[in-house]
């Protein structure tokens, strides 16, 4: 099954050559690839339109529309059924689509996400995030239902559900909680692949200002979708849940231990060394991949 790979960037020069190399590196070679830019000035378009591959399409309009707007694009411009996205300073294993692809025709989902390595800037595996699906409402209005980089879905889906390209933060969690509400995001809708595909460059450093409008986001939701699903007390607990996280993060920041307090509360250890050492392998593997028209 062919799939479309769309890879939407902004100023990300530094790091769009590994992205771009990761889908060169898929053991499954039947794909295209989607590179959009959204206004970029540091170089990064020149990087994308420099690969010379046919499967490889380079889309720029000179303007920085933000990513939703980019997502609903990539879904628009696709010529095959299926999509697969990624973030443009992240990398994944050789073996996602094929591993991914399997269990979206052996389940009749929609989308199908996966478990995620995280990586320091040096691209060592610091931790795993596991990313089994949730679809319930309390799940998804505090924005971990669904893990949305290392989502693969069928392009039927993303064109019905298409992403709201006025809002900012947050566009996953408001179109998986619209989605629901609306009955197009159930149980049968998303499958999990519990192996970490995706890899994930984890910022050096949190922005405090970056969490907290991310909080502010999330309770819009909640204002929004919680008295239906939820009801009033439940809404109301869960806001109040909302604003105490927020508040236990400020006194964190102030203590300089807000970017171990955020890594803890969303990662596991690697526990297995088996498992670090393949992830090493694998991005080795994918940094050592040839891109045609960057790499000679």
């Amino acid at each position: 099954m062919p799939v479309t790979f769309g890879i939407p960037f902004f100023n990300a020069q530094r790091t769009l050559r590994d992205a771009i190399g990761a889908v060169f590196a898929q053991t499954n070679e039947d794909w295209e690839l989607i590179l959009v830019d959204d206004g970029s000035v540091d170089g990064s378009l020149e990087t994308a339109r420099a690969v010379n591959d046919p499967r490889v399409r380079v889309l720029s309009d000179g303007a920085n529309r933000g990513l939703p707007a980019r997502l609903n694009q990539i879904v628009a411009e696709a010529r095959f059924e299926v999509v697969a996205r990624m973030d443009a300073d992240d990398l994944m294993s050789p073996h996602r689509l094929d591993r991914q692809l399997a269990v979206l025709e052996g389940t009749g989902a929609e989308i199908v996400t996966s478990a995620m390595a995280m990586l320091s800037d040096d691209l060592q595996p610091t931790g795993i995030r596991d990313c089994r699906p949730r679809v319930d409402a309390k799940a998804l209005l505090r924005g971990h239902g669904i893990a949305h980089a290392p989502l693969i879905a069928r392009a039927r889906w993303f064109r019905h559900n298409r992403y709201d390209e006025s809002l900012l933060r947050a566009q996953d969690a408001e179109l998986w909680c619209r989605s629901f509400h609306a009955g197009t995001l159930t149980a049968t809708t998303v499958a999990g692949v519990d192996e970490p595909l995706y890899f994930c460059r984890e910022e050096a450093g949190v922005s405090l200002s970056k969490v907290l409008k991310a909080h502010a986001a999330l309770r819009r939701l909640v204002r929004a979708y919680g008295p239906g699903a939820l009801g009033r007390w439940g809404t109301r607990s869960e806001l109040a849940r909302s604003f105490l996280r927020s508040g236990t993060l400020r006194c964190l920041a102030v203590l300089g231990l807000l970017p171990w307090a955020t890594s803890r509360v969303r990662n596991r250890r690697i526990a297995d060394s088996a498992l670090a050492a393949r992830i090493r392998t694998e991005v080795a593997v994918v940094r050592a991949t040839k891109v045609p028209g960057l790499d000679g």
